[in-house]
């Protein structure tokens, strides 16, 4: 009797240790073991506020991290930016820092100018050694946000173009992780991602590069 009763406690040790260990396991999985492309991104040539052209595939072999946005927005988007820039402080202290390139592409060809998406890249205070802001002309504009599956419009009960900044738009907070090799790698579609999250992901597409 006392053989089989430790022989029971045995078992129950046994299986109590391997669901513990499984959890264990479980818990500590890096999500980001699998990250698939979910498709291949569009090249584009864009106006940047150094007075020179950008292309993206120029940067072609780095991880690129992709936003777009408007001057005049006054909620989410500093938002936004304040978070990827918060992501670029965080992987300037890897050494493969320059392996990175962040990519700012302000959609507001109606209202914007290269001048007021300076002053916005300024008064942003971003550490931004790595990081370029674009805007192009109408064509140029369409052309991008159609590659890149992105939405904006404006907003109808903001539209008067009489009016210093009489635009306001209703848009998508999205941000692009690509890889080395133009693959969209992961997407965010709002702003409550997390820091953390997106630096290990670009820390996974760096390593998976070499």
């Amino acid at each position: 009797m006392k053989d089989e009763l430790v022989s029971r406690i045995s078992k129950i040790v046994l299986i109590s240790v391997m669901i513990i260990l499984v959890l264990i396991v479980t818990f500590n999985q890096n999500p980001i073991d699998e990250l698939p492309i979910m498709y291949e991104t569009s090249d584009f040539t864009l106006p940047s506020t150094t007075g020179n052209s950008y292309s993206f595939s120029q940067d072609a072999g780095k991880v690129r991290i992709v936003t777009f946005t408007y001057t005049k927005c006054t909620v989410e988007c500093p938002q936004l930016m304040d978070k990827l820039d918060q992501l670029n402080r965080e992987l300037k202290r890897k050494s493969y820092y320059e392996k990175i390139t962040f990519i700012t592409i302000d959609f507001d060809y109606i209202q914007d100018t290269m001048n007021d998406l300076s002053e916005f890249q300024q008064s942003l205070t971003l550490d931004n050694d790595n990081w370029v802001f674009l805007l192009g002309n109408e064509n140029q504009t369409k052309q991008v946000v159609q590659d890149w599956n992105y939405t904006f419009l404006i907003d109808p009960e903001h539209n008067d173009t009489s009016i210093p900044d009489g635009i306001q738009y209703i848009h998508e907070k999205i941000v692009y992780i690509v890889d080395g090799d133009g693959g969209l790698r992961k997407l965010y579609n709002n702003i409550d991602w997390e820091v953390n999250e997106a630096k290990d992901i670009v820390d996974f597409l760096i390593h998976e590069t070499k």
